[in-house]
C-alpha cells in the first residue's frame, strides 16, 4: 500500500502577517503575490521509498493588496495545483 506524506517545507511571505500586532491601523500592503511556499511529498511502500517530489509555488502573480483574504485565497489555489499535481504524477506511476 502506499502511503503519501506531503511536508510542508517552507513559507515566505511577501508582507508582514495581517494583525494588529503587526499591521497599524487603516495600515495596507501591496505586493505581487502572496509569497511562495514549498512542499515535499513522500510515497512510500512498506517503508521503502517510492517516490520523491517537492515544488515550489509562487501565491499569486498580480499586484494586489496583501491580506489575509488574498493570502488565503492564493494559499487554496497552490494547495489545489499540488493537489492536480500529485494525481497526475501518481496517475503516470500507474500507467507503468
Amino acid at each position: 500500500q502506499l502511503v503519501i506524506t506531503p511536508k510542508l517545507a517552507k513559507i515566505r511571505p511577501n508582507a508582514p502577517r495581517d494583525t494588529f500586532d503587526n499591521r497599524g491601523p487603516g495600515e495596507s500592503y501591496y505586493s505581487e503575490g502572496s509569497g511562495d511556499m514549498w512542499v515535499v511529498f513522500e510515497g512510500r511502500v512498506d517503508g521503502e521509498l517510492v517516490l520523491w517530489m517537492e515544488q515550489r509555488s509562487q501565491a499569486g502573480q498580480l499586484w494586489e493588496i496583501n491580506n489575509r483574504v488574498t493570502t488565503w485565497r492564493n494559499t487554496r489555489t497552490i494547495l489545489s495545483r499540488w493537489a492536480r499535481s500529485l494525481e497526475k504524477q501518481l496517475s503516470e506511476m500507474a500507467v507503468q
